[in-house]
């Protein structure tokens, strides 16, 4: 599976989706803006209770409601079980669930 961490994604004329996790939360974050903003869907997965875990509670509940407002979804309190390369431009398939294993989904992107 290929893995693009810089301009390459944001200038790439074919993305329209994006699935899980775009690397450490800082880095994830400023990518899921730059992308919504150009109309790709996008889907966090944070293992932790919110996003941004690391930053004081109000700053995450603000930026969790703008990224909706984007038309990000976020998953908070899930984890990232699989990731599946469907080959070419059929994207990837992500199993996630939620930390306590009570519920499981998949998500293609």
């Amino acid at each position: 599976m290929e893995h693009v961490f810089s301009e390459e994604q944001i200038l790439h004329s074919e993305s329209t989706k994006i699935n899980g996790d775009c690397g450490r939360w800082c880095y994830r974050m400023e990518f899921a803006y730059v992308l919504a903003n150009y109309g790709v869907s996008i889907t966090i997965v944070e293992f932790m209770d919110r996003v941004l875990p690391n930053e004081d509670a109000d700053v995450s509940k603000e930026i969790a409601k703008q990224y909706k407002k984007l038309g990000v979804k976020l998953l908070t309190g899930y984890k990232t079980t699989a990731i599946r390369d469907l080959g070419g431009s059929a994207g990837v398939e992500v199993d996630v669930e939620s930390k306590d294993g009570s519920k499981s989904d998949t998500h293609q992107g």
